[in-house]
């Protein structure tokens, strides 16, 4: 343990886990804006409008961007199709990490885990507590993957930046 003691500590570990979960999901979010935008708008110049338009809702994002890519080039959606997936696991992460608690060690030792603890509502369904342990190092290194997937978002930004310009 720290100098810090424990509980302050294990706060330093539970920002660590949040904010790695946020850089990647805000910069998943910011392709799929531009992805929709070239899509779904051939005039540079009003993708800034659109954009304002746009769902907020990660699952309301990803659900428009497969939807824009698709119809404007189902091949691109084929050959990109992992980073879509990749996405939905992500967003499984989303209400956790957003709007749960941690809780940690009541003995105050163990740093190697947390529970947090959020609501789960679905449209039409009733609330649900949830709560999951997360071993933090392990966590934290199955993001590389999600890093990844914002390699391949540049790469597809790219080809529609080729055939459909930039903002």
């Amino acid at each position: 343990m720290s100098k810090y003691g424990f509980y302050l500590d294990m706060l330093g570990l539970e920002s660590k886990v949040r904010g790695i979960y946020l850089s990647v999901a805000t910069e998943c979010e910011f392709f799929m804006d531009r992805t929709i935008a070239k899509c779904e708008e051939s005039d540079p110049t009003k993708r800034e409008t659109l954009k304002l338009k746009l769902p907020l809702e990660m699952g309301g994002k990803l659900e428009r961007c497969i939807a824009a890519l698709t119809l404007y080039n189902h091949d691109y959606y084929t050959t990109y199709k992992s980073i879509f997936d990749e996405i939905a696991e992500l967003s499984i992460y989303r209400n956790m990490l957003a709007h749960g608690y941690a809780k940690f060690d009541i003995h105050e030792k163990d740093t190697s885990f947390m529970d947090i603890v959020w609501i789960e509502k679905f449209k039409n369904t009733p609330r649900v507590r949830k709560s999951k342990t997360i071993v933090i190092k392990p966590f934290l290194k199955g993001f590389l993957k999600y890093r990844q997937t914002v390699f391949k978002f540049w790469e597809l930004d790219k080809l529609l930046i080729q055939e459909r310009g930039e903002e």
